[in-house]
């Protein structure tokens, strides 16, 4: 039988990380977006970090100090817990050194505190009287913990489909037990220190640990793989309990904790939260019909529930950006398409630009013919839509906009502060198009700085669409028709619905949403030639929508240079991923646009051989 050294993981768990501020927004779409992705995260890892918590970092640092302390404090001093706890095994308190029989001749040691916490005045007497200020700052570590605990239980019974207060009031009254676990700084002997396999015997546990140690049983593959510590966040296990009541749909998480050997003691405070002692546990009615579990349907009208990603994480440690690189992996294979928040353009430049936009077009038509043409290499084109007995479908003005310098006298003079105001949106959506262009090369596995100077140098181009208010009950009327865009990413920012795109799972039109602060990021053409169709462009279109408002979009696209040609990154290439597509370059693009060709570009430029029609 193989020790416990022969099960090191190889590799990082890629750990969901799961923003909790959207869940006390109004926005339906956001919290929709939680939910479908804490029922991904239970459904496929069981296990998920959570951000934006509200509980404030101090109140954690304190906890994890206080209990540091207390694990320091002379015997003598925690005998009086250790005699309670080593005659009751249900005692409320309970100090004890676990040494565990792992897999072969391995035993694994930690120092284990274990609480009952909940209700509060039931057990706080009973806690450690030292050091000082155990009991009031562990009181309020608990306290936070057990509310975001309710949160939590609440958004995963949600996920399930099943109403809000669903059980919300027996989990409300049900045990709180928390668990310090104090893992040595050095290994004795042949002792190694953590904690065999296992699963939590609750609803869910909430953990937050000091150092790495962590492992968690991949369910898809069968390995041991790391679960890093993720700065500012906390984790969420599945428990025992959790699998039951969602007869089988969540499954418990199998972790384990090996700690290396190293000078600094680890710490962990585990919270585990299940209903009352003696309150049975059964499969929620609703999940079960004759042939087991019921489907989940849909959690939101819209349907195309867009990933978001906060950019401001890519700049923590190297393993939090791990993970983001990851979400980004994930969204575009999956999506093609991802939202971004904290993305440093402050939000007074994405209103004013629609503001400055919005005013253009309402200038009188003789002004916005100045710049009418129907040369398609024109910096700066105004144009319509016709629709019929509809009139104007919709009104757009294309901007070539980098070098900003060699273009803006030719932008528009009107409004007066147009310039100046769309030079600032147009910088800054530049900078950060280059910036999600190196997080998109490392998704790849390629270094960020790949085809960076390419992509500073190169076109970038920005449409900015005006789309009437139409009559009509329910009344919907196709605007720009399905396409995919020219461009290596395309960074977009919409005033209200009207975006749809394809969903590449069932090829229907969704939605999708506008989400308040934040830009889309669509992966074009030039992408998908780079990545050797890795990532494949989103298709999508424009609608208009009976209704009072008139919608606006703004759509940077990031290309290269006009004759820069773009080929499959040859890492990309090899005999298992043959080269899929032939170079071409942005003028390629635009003489195929010319010619009025209905076929899509990128297709005009794909390579057809024994592996693609394979």
């Amino acid at each position: 039988m193989s020790s416990i050294s022969d099960h090191n993981p190889i590799h990082a768990m890629k750990v969901p990380i799961i923003d909790l501020s959207h869940l006390s927004r109004q926005d339906f779409y956001e919290k929709s977006l939680v939910i479908k992705e804490i029922h991904e995260a239970c459904q496929n890892s069981g296990v998920f970090h959570v951000i934006n918590h509200g509980i404030p970092k101090s109140v954690i640092d304190e906890a994890l100090e206080v209990n540091q302390k207390f694990f320091d404090l002379p015997g003598i001093m925690k005998e009086e817990i250790l005699e309670l706890g080593s005659r009751d095994p249900f005692s409320p308190v309970k100090l004890a050194r676990f040494q565990h029989s792992a897999l072969g001749s391995d035993l694994l040691q930690r120092d284990v505190l274990r609480l009952q916490a909940y209700p509060f005045e039931d057990f706080v007497d009973l806690w450690p009287k030292h050091p000082a200020d155990y009991r009031e700052k562990m009181g309020r570590y608990t306290a936070e913990i057990k509310k975001l605990a309710i949160q939590v239980f609440v958004a995963i019974m949600e996920s399930l489909n099943l109403d809000a207060t669903y059980l919300k009031e027996n989990f409300e009254k049900g045990m709180q037990l928390v668990a310090t676990n104090s893992y040595p700084s050095k290994s004795i002997s042949d002792i190694k220190i953590g904690t065999p396999p296992h699963t939590d015997f609750g609803i869910i546990t909430i953990l937050v640990q000091t150092a790495p140690g962590l492992q968690v049983m991949d369910s898809l593959d069968g390995t041991w793989k790391d679960a890093p510590k993720l700065e500012g966040s906390l984790q969420v296990f599945v428990g025992d309990l959790l699998q039951v009541l969602s007869n089988g749909m969540y499954k418990s998480v199998m972790h384990q904790v090996i700690v290396p050997s190293t000078n600094k003691t680890r710490m962990s405070i585990a919270s585990f939260h299940s209903f009352e002692f003696d309150e049975r546990v059964e499969p929620a009615k609703k999940l079960v019909d004759e042939e087991g579990v019921k489907s989940m349907g849909s959690s939101t009208d819209y349907n195309m529930l867009v990933p978001i990603i906060d950019l401001s994480l890519l700049q923590k440690d190297h393993q939090t950006r791990s993970l983001v690189i990851n979400q980004i992996r994930e969204s575009c294979r999956t999506a093609g398409i991802f939202a971004v928040i904290n993305h440093g353009i402050p939000e007074t430049i994405a209103e004013e630009a629609l503001t400055v936009n919005k005013n253009f077009f309402n200038l009188p038509l003789k002004i916005k013919e100045e710049f009418f043409s129907p040369d398609m290499y024109k910096p700066v084109k105004y144009g319509t839509n016709q629709g019929g007995a509809h009139g104007i479908l919709w009104e757009y003005l294309k901007l070539y906009s980098h070098p900003f310098e060699k273009l803006v006298d030719l932008w528009p003079k009107s409004p007066p502060d147009y310039r100046e105001i769309m030079g600032n949106c147009t910088m800054e959506m530049r900078k950060l198009s280059i910036q999600i262009c190196g997080a998109m090369m490392e998704s790849l596995d390629l270094e960020a700085t790949y085809l960076k100077a390419e992509i500073e140098k190169g076109v970038q181009m920005v449409a900015i669409n005006s789309y009437s208010p139409i009559s009509g009950s329910n009344m919907k009327i196709i605007g720009a028709s399905q396409h995919s865009d020219f461009s290596v990413i395309t960074l977009l920012l919409q005033s209200s619905l009207g975006l749809q795109v394809m969903d590449k799972n069932d090829k229907k039109w969704k939605s999708v949403p506008v989400i308040k602060g934040a830009l889309l990021v669509l992966v074009g053409d030039l992408w998908e030639v780079l990545s050797n169709g890795e990532y494949k462009a989103v298709l999508h279109r424009a609608i208009r929508t009976s209704g009072n408002e008139t919608r606006l979009s703004i759509a940077s696209f990031q290309s290269l240079e006009m004759d820069e040609i773009l080929e499959p990154a040859m890492k990309l290439v090899n005999e298992d991923h043959p080269e899929q597509y032939r170079g071409c370059c942005l003028r390629d693009y635009l003489k195929h646009r010319a010619s009025g060709e209905s076929k899509p570009f990128v297709e005009t430029v794909k390579i057809i051989n024994s592996a693609t029609i394979q």
